[in-house]
């Protein structure tokens, strides 16, 4: 929608641009800025790609940080202790027809591609809580088999998770 679209100006304008910058673009009007490239990151601290154009969702741009990778206490890991993650490419195939569930391409070196449907989980864990920078998440970890491909490139034990729902409000007592 518009408000979402003008919510995603401000962010980008707030976060993404010097201040000095920003000065002529507000008092010449939105048309002052213009995006230039847009960047999914679908698994939270891993690589994203580049799109000339991307839907939105009601939470920002859709499947961007949908998924992270989390150790065996359901904490979400980080380029900041593993920058080996960083390795990690994730990429949205989106559905091109009704026919079509899309998919998540995710690739690393050394070992094969690997494939998730859009549609669904494979081999979900009951819903449970993650923890992703200090706030907790609804999410579901992939089965077994997600699970050894990320632990391999990890050199640790790791979950793929898939957020559920967006987190609960924060408290207002």
């Amino acid at each position: 929608t518009h408000a979402h679209a003008a919510a995603l100006v401000n962010v980008m304008r707030d976060y993404f641009t010097d201040p000095p910058s920003i000065a002529p673009a507000i008092c010449g009007g939105a048309s002052g800025m213009r995006v230039e490239c847009i960047y999914v990151y679908p698994i939270k601290s891993c690589a994203g790609f580049q799109v000339a154009s991307w839907p939105l969702s009601p939470t920002g741009l859709a499947f961007d940080r949908h998924w992270t990778i989390v150790d065996d206490r359901g904490v979400a890991l980080s380029q900041r202790k593993l920058p080996e993650m960083s390795l990690i490419r994730a990429e949205v195939r989106l559905p091109c027809s009704d026919d079509l569930c899309g998919s998540l391409l995710i690739t690393a070196p050394n070992v094969d591609p690997l494939c998730l449907p859009l549609d669904g989980v494979v081999d979900a864990s009951p819903l449970r809580f993650v923890t992703v920078c200090g706030d907790r998440w609804a999410a579901v970890l992939y089965g077994e088999c997600t699970s050894r491909w990320f632990s391999r490139v990890l050199r640790r034990p790791c979950f793929l998770a898939r957020s559920h729902a967006p987190p609960p409000p924060p408290s207002t007592h």
